[in-house]
């Protein structure tokens, strides 16, 4: 998971570090067991403006978030991308098919590129 920080930046946790719950009306990003340091990572579905898969090196690849309030949030997975975003568009967020890089997710965790506070999701 890749998303914004409470405390200015991005938290990235990589793979096997995190989990997805795409619940009713909400999406979940948890660090596991033993990342729980961090908090997790909670949006409404309704304030997810689009879903859409992640492109580029392997370490990147998942599923992006765009919320309402324009800030990212990223999910790395190696083969659930599809799964996901099926998920996603039955509980009524939109998908966007066309597959995007992961703007900003290694200057935010090195304290650069502006603003990364969320005022639609509790961030960690």
């Amino acid at each position: 998971m890749n998303v914004p920080s409470s405390l200015g930046g991005r938290l990235n946790a990589t793979i096997p570090l995190a989990r997805l719950t795409v619940g009713e009306e909400k999406l979940t990003m948890q660090p596991r067991s033993f990342a729980r340091m961090f908090t997790e990572f909670e949006v409404p579905l309704k304030e997810i403006a689009a879903a859409f898969p992640l492109t580029g090196t392997f370490m990147a690849s998942g599923v992006g978030f765009e919320l309402s309030d324009s800030q990212l949030a990223y999910f790395w997975t190696l083969g659930e991308k599809g799964r996901i975003l099926a998920v996603l568009q039955n509980r009524g967020v939109r998908v966007d098919p066309v597959a995007r890089r992961a703007a900003g997710a290694l200057l935010g965790q090195l304290g650069f590129g502006g603003s990364t506070r969320s005022a639609v999701g509790s961030v960690p």
